[in-house]
């Protein structure tokens, strides 16, 4: 290239290490901005301490050669079946344990999306990360004949570098001891509480930006409003870590369930617990309308009894002492990019999920994939803004749809009981009994949809994504997003394009996936979730389910 451009990442978290990852490859000079004193510092999600990467995610670092440094850990990453299923409550006076059963993915599944389902420390894959960007700095070509060595005598991350304002106008950072950076790019991946989300938020204020609800993160909700039925999901959420050391306490075949399965749910009335193996130790989440002031009372009265030692322990571990808050519903922002068309937020910063989601570390792996392949086609400064909007019109669609499928999805866990309920028991019981899997399960029935939306969820490819973009929009350079100042006429330019009023351009996808013939499948930004709901007439989501044919109806 004859110019690189000059990026500035804000947050050094798994979508700010992606994306320096992915424009280091791509031949642009990266500089990462950590306001903590070293990785995995104030980036934590819930579950804290513990990154699930579902298959879309985990492609990713394998694309990237990294599936020998995630099998390298001292601990088994890959979970080969997807979850134990348990009654929250027990069973008995003693609130004995209470199996639903396993629930698996097949390897059909696994093998179509070129993915695992991995459980990690977060500290584990920040450093993975951390790595292969010091490691690309050595050698930014995609293909090497050689991987080169961890290079660190490039200064790639700054620590102890707080970004205490934004310039959105001149694209400048101001750091707290008054040292102020300037790139071509500023990139905010800390967090949806960071400086850089901030800044668009307030620019949006000052020019009067009202939203359109069609296409925000969450659901605006009036917390003294009713609830909205069994689709909003609990909100106070409860996490602690079980140390290595506490986890020997556990009796012996319950700690072995958690370590062999990786994810034990505990479906609950209005309420969910989660274990999850982090390491040698546990994970351990609630999420419950209860209010508490520790992990032990927010259990309520019944309760397995094998989960109230567990939250005895995190709740007594002084080290990693638990973590407790309410559910926020954030402003949405109009856009994420900048009226400059120079700075842009992404990960969490963009479209935050609710905690306890799925997909929190694979969609920010997804948006520092797409990043990087987009800015392949580019060392123009001018062509910036396009390329910015354009990763917001194809990633927002899809980060939309997985955010309402984690609602629903942490909603399904914590169902009141009641005849769902019951039906949704009885399924997972059956589902066991016949010793079938999640695909199994549902061929031949309506729910049969439902897993091929979740093949297509595992299957995207933020590259691929990319790759449309350009060969369907991005080469024709004279392109609307080019003309015209300001993110409004941007914004008006795509959908114009979008919705084919811009005479015989090309059309472009949203997303790309494909078939098993091949082709290739446009993403739709209505997808149901993996978890069985159907849409009412007034557009509320609410659980799909059949008493009389539990086989289409179990999760």
């Amino acid at each position: 290239m004859p110019r690189e451009l000059n990026f500035i990442v804000v947050g050094a978290s798994v979508a700010g290490l992606a994306a320096a990852i992915g424009l280091k490859k791509a031949g642009h000079e990266v500089l990462v901005l950590e306001k903590a004193e070293r990785l995995g510092e104030g980036h934590s999600m819930i579950p804290v301490g513990c990154a699930r990467v579902p298959p879309n995610g985990s492609k990713i670092l394998y694309d990237w050669g990294l599936g020998e440094e995630v099998n390298a850990l001292d601990y088994p990453t890959e979970v080969k079946g997807f979850f134990a299923g348990y009654r929250y409550e027990g069973t008995g006076p003693d609130h004995a344990r209470d199996l639903l059963g396993y629930q698996s993915y097949s390897e059909e599944m696994l093998s179509e999306a070129r993915g695992n389902y991995l459980i990690m420390r977060q500290e584990d894959i920040a450093k993975i990360l951390s790595d292969e960007l010091h490691r690309t700095s050595s050698e930014s070509a995609f293909d090497t004949p050689q991987r080169p060595s961890v290079n660190k005598s490039e200064q790639l991350i700054r620590f102890n570098a707080n970004v205490v304002s934004i310039d959105l106008d001149a694209c400048a950072v101001t750091l707290a001891n008054g040292e102020v950076l300037r790139a071509d790019v500023i990139i905010g991946a800390d967090g949806p509480n960071g400086v850089v989300r901030s800044a668009l938020l307030k620019e949006e204020e000052d020019a009067g930006v009202s939203w359109d609800d069609d296409g925000s993160e969450f659901m605006e909700v009036d917390p003294q409003a009713p609830a909205l039925g069994a689709m909003n999901p609990p909100r106070w959420f409860y996490n602690g870590i079980i140390s290595q050391e506490d986890a020997a306490k556990v009796d012996s075949e319950e700690m072995k369930s958690y370590l062999e399965r990786g994810m034990s749910i505990f479906f609950g009335s209005n309420c969910t617990a989660v274990v999850l193996r982090t390491g040698h130790g546990l994970s351990f989440y609630v999420i419950t309308d209860i209010v508490a002031t520790n992990i032990s009372d927010s259990l309520g009265a019944d309760c397995d009894s094998g989960l109230r030692q567990l939250a005895m322990l995190a709740d007594a571990n002084t080290a990693s002492p638990p973590i407790i808050f309410q559910r926020v519903e954030y402003t949405p922002l109009e856009s994420w990019v900048s009226e400059s068309g120079r700075v842009v937020v992404i990960g969490e910063a963009a479209h935050p999920l609710i905690p306890g989601s799925l997909q929190s570390y694979a969609v920010s792996l997804e948006d520092g994939a797409f990043l990087g392949k987009i800015f392949t086609h580019t060392d123009d400064p001018e062509r910036i803004p396009e390329f910015l909007h354009a990763f917001q019109e194809h990633r927002q669609p899809r980060t939309n749809m997985i955010a309402e499928m984690e609602k629903t999805y942490i909603a399904v866990l914590a169902l009141p009981n009641g005849a769902a309920q019951r039906v949704r028991d009885a399924a997972f019981r059956e589902n066991y009994a016949r010793g079938r899997d999640l695909a199994d399960m549902m061929e031949g029935t309506e729910a049969g949809d439902t897993m091929e939306e979740t093949r297509f969820l595992f299957g995207y490819s933020p590259q691929d994504d990319a790759d449309e973009w350009w060969m369907t929009w991005g080469r024709f350079h004279d392109s609307p997003l080019a003309e015209g100042p300001g993110r409004n006429a941007a914004r008006q330019s795509w959908f114009d394009f979008a919705n084919g009023n811009m005479g015989s351009l090309p059309v472009a996808h949203v997303a790309v996936s494909t078939r098993e013939d091949g082709s290739a499948m446009p993403l739709e930004a209505n997808l149901k979730s993996q978890w069985f709901f159907t849409t009412s007439s007034s557009g509320e989501s609410t659980p799909r389910f059949d008493a009389e044919e539990t086989e289409s109806s179990s999760l």
